[in-house]
C-alpha cells in the first residue's frame, strides 16, 4: 500500500496534453526555473559555509552568482525536471491501472 503525498488530485487530461508536448519541453519549462533557484541557493550556501558571508551582500557577488546560475542552473534544472517528469509518468501509469481495474470490476459485476 502506498501513501499519496500529493497536494492536488491527479488530472489525467492535463497530463495527456503535457505528454503530447514531450519530455524535453517539460524539462525546459518546469525544470529550468527550479534549477535557477537551486543554483542561487547553492551559491549562497557555499558562501556562508566557506566563511565568506560578507561577500553574499556585496556587489562583487553578481559575477559569481551569474556564473553559478549559468553552470549549475541547467544541470540542477535538468535533474529536477526529470524527477518531476518521472513523478508525473508514475502517477499517470497508476491512474491508467486504476481505470483498467474499475472497468474490469464494472464488467464483472454486470
Amino acid at each position: 500500500m502506498s501513501i499519496d503525498f500529493s497536494i492536488t488530485p491527479f488530472d489525467a487530461e492535463r497530463w495527456k496534453s503535457v505528454r503530447a508536448r514531450g519530455r524535453v519541453s517539460f524539462v525546459f519549462r518546469y525544470g529550468l526555473p527550479f534549477g535557477v533557484v537551486l543554483a542561487a541557493i547553492l551559491d549562497t550556501a557555499l558562501l556562508f559555509v566557506s566563511g565568506n558571508a560578507d561577500l553574499a551582500l556585496s556587489v562583487w557577488r553578481i559575477p559569481r552568482l551569474a556564473l553559478s546560475i549559468a553552470i549549475y542552473g541547467p544541470l540542477l534544472g535538468a535533474a529536477a525536471g526529470q524527477l518531476l517528469w518521472d513523478r508525473g509518468e508514475n502517477r499517470y501509469r497508476n491512474h491508467l491501472l486504476k481505470e483498467a481495474f474499475r472497468a474490469d470490476d464494472a464488467a464483472g459485476a454486470a
